[in-house]
């Protein structure tokens, strides 16, 4: 397997840089086609207990390419955009690398998809 981390494991708001961001754009794009105009909600894997490691799940990863525990992806078919929900940001902190599109606190999901029924999106 080789390791495309420069040596370093990633931090937890890093993405992994096994791909370009346009590749994991277009696996996005390739799901707001099938929803429609409806909307989708991926919880990533919650932070591991003590000193784990910690992975993302296969499906987050596959879609954002972010490796950072407690996030979630809304993908909005009738818009057609994504909104990657993180936890507290950490002072400083960009967005994670190649997610060109909204980042918003963890905190804001429930409001947003709140927002979403009540306006039947």
């Amino acid at each position: 397997m080789q390791d495309h981390s420069g040596g370093k494991a990633p931090g937890p708001s890093r993405s992994l840089p096994s791909l370009p961001a346009e590749e994991f754009a277009a696996r996005r794009a390739r799901v707001l086609d099938a929803i429609g105009g409806g909307i989708a909600v991926l919880q990533g894997a919650p932070a591991p207990p003590g000193f784990s490691r910690f992975r993302q799940s296969n499906e987050f990863h596959y879609l954002t390419g972010v490796a950072r525990p407690h996030a979630y992806v809304l993908l909005d078919g009738q818009s057609g955009r994504s909104t990657l929900y993180l936890p507290e940001p950490v002072p400083g902190e960009a967005a994670p690398d190649g997610w060109p599109e909204r980042v918003a606190p963890a905190g804001r999901l429930a409001a947003d998809l709140a927002a979403h029924l009540r306006h039947g999106n």
